[in-house]
């Protein structure tokens, strides 16, 4: 299945599982390889990769956040 936006894009019950576990990497501070990462999911990579590209861009944006303004929560930058 060709992906072409992640917008259009609606992950099946074992693709939020795949996400979910490399989530929770970033979350624990490792940033593995999207492509290395997918190595291990094969029938995912094409359907996940822009996600988790995704995912890490996201991540980066908040570390720099992050070091800039360290009381940040995301609550906050809601203003919830």
């Amino acid at each position: 299945m060709a992906v072409e936006c992640c917008a259009d894009y609606t992950p099946g019950d074992a693709e939020l599982e795949v996400m979910d576990e490399y989530v929770t990497l970033l979350c624990r501070g490792s940033e593995p390889e999207v492509e290395v990462f997918l190595q291990g999911h094969p029938e995912h990579a094409e359907s996940l990769r822009p996600v988790l590209e995704a995912a890490v861009a996201l991540n980066h944006a908040w570390r720099r956040l992050k070091a800039k303004y360290p009381d940040v929560t995301v609550r906050k930058l809601l203003k919830l």
